[in-house]
């Protein structure tokens, strides 16, 4: 739940959390947004996430107030951003969000980008019907993650093999499909309000997943 309150010279958003968040800013609208509903949604996603501890560089809310904004950009300083209060999840933790609660939801992990590849309509070769990642956590665990085709463009430029991330809001399904890149029973699947950004890497951690020899040899006496 989030409360915009519009005082002179002055916005403040509240959001109603265990832990308070104010921020002012100094920019005074001429009016509503065109769209309350547009905002209020608006405002419901940024909160969620602020709820969760991710930081935002600046938010800018000008497309939602008057021409006035438009050059003079409305944005929430730095000063107010939260540190992470989430610890991560390992990814043998992970299981479907159907079985958990609005809360549960919330999940933050750190994964090394292991293998990425696009997958193709099988009548039009040309046509990519999404993206498809291998992801790596700290203990070595591995999950597969889908970016759907219409994702691809907000995703797509950051995930990349060799990559450090955190994650968080993100669907935890069935791992079901016709290939399955992990034995992992459950895969990640990015949705609009996914967010990841580039974190630090984790140390002695491979894109590989190497097997010994002797694990596959079979011996065979005559």
């Amino acid at each position: 739940m989030s409360v915009l309150v519009f005082a002179k010279n002055s916005i403040l958003l509240q959001n109603a959390f265990p832990v308070p968040v104010l921020f002012i800013t100094t920019a005074s609208p001429s009016f509503f947004p065109p769209s309350f509903h547009l905002y209020s949604f608006f405002l419901t996603i940024v909160a969620k996430t602020l709820s969760t501890g991710f930081c935002f560089p600046s938010i800018f809310l000008e497309q939602f107030f008057s021409s006035y904004l438009i050059h003079h950009p409305l944005s929430i300083s730095a000063e107010y951003r939260l540190k992470m209060p989430l610890e991560y999840t390992p990814l043998s933790q992970l299981n479907s969000s159907s079985q958990l609660n609005s809360s549960q939801k919330e999940r933050k992990i750190r994964v090394l980008v292991s293998r990425v590849w696009n997958y193709y309509s099988k009548n039009k070769p040309e046509v990519v019907l999404g993206m498809e990642a291998i992801l790596v956590d700290e203990k070595g665990e591995r999950i597969q993650a889908s970016v759907k085709q219409k994702l691809i463009k907000k995703f797509g430029r950051d995930l990349k093999e060799g990559e450090y991330l955190d994650v968080m809001n993100f669907e935890v399904l069935g791992n079901n499909g016709d290939y399955r890149g992990t034995r992992h029973p459950y895969k990640i699947s990015f949705i609009w309000t996914t967010y990841m950004k580039t974190s630090e890497q984790i140390p002695n951690l491979s894109r590989f997943n190497l097997s010994p020899f002797s694990r596959y040899f079979i011996s065979v006496q005559c």
